[in-house]
């Protein structure tokens, strides 16, 4: 069973998937976001246009290995 205590444990033991969960899901949100209002407000398809869309995109793509390899090191540290 979960206990309460064990929070302060696992923060200080898995702060950089942590990290890395919260900075790939907030990217991911803001650049879906920007799509959306890219597409249906200005009625741009071609999203690839826009210089910070591109720059958070590129961002993105290089968090992502770094965020899945510490959930499988995090996921494996908890099967341990």
């Amino acid at each position: 069973p979960f206990r309460i205590g064990l929070i302060s444990v696992l923060t200080s033991r898995f702060k950089f998937p942590i990290l890395t969960h919260q900075l790939y899901i907030s990217l991911g949100i803001i650049i879906g976001g920007m799509r959306l209002r890219m597409i249906f407000v200005s009625a741009n398809t071609n999203v690839w246009t826009n210089g910070l869309y591109s720059t958070a995109s590129f961002v993105h793509k290089i968090v992502a290995p770094c965020f899945y390899a510490s959930q499988f090191r995090a996921a494996l540290a908890l099967g341990e």
